[in-house]
């Protein structure tokens, strides 16, 4: 709950809870602008600040860590998604 207050109410703190995450999960030796752009991370950051979805972002992270992952009962298939083929020429 601390954290959700943080991160809704200081724009330093999400930036920071956002880039941290994004050095963590990537392959990026702890300079993860290696890997991503500033603009890609400020993008990112921006998504969940101007949308504020940060909270159920965060709640979702705490439910699969407090509950772990069960595997499914329900049957399952892979769908593909039609647009992954089509090349749209300009």
């Amino acid at each position: 709950m601390k954290l959700l207050l943080v991160l809704l109410r200081h724009k330093v703190g999400l930036c920071a809870w956002i880039v941290e995450k994004f050095r963590a999960w990537s392959d990026c030796d702890g300079d993860v602008l290696s890997v991503f752009t500033m603009d890609e991370l400020l993008n990112n950051v921006m998504i969940y600040w101007i949308s504020n979805c940060i909270a159920s972002s965060v709640r979702l992270y705490y439910e699969v860590r407090s509950e772990g992952t069960r595997p499914s009962n329900l049957p399952t298939s892979d769908a593909v998604n039609a647009f992954l083929s089509f090349r749209i020429n300009r």
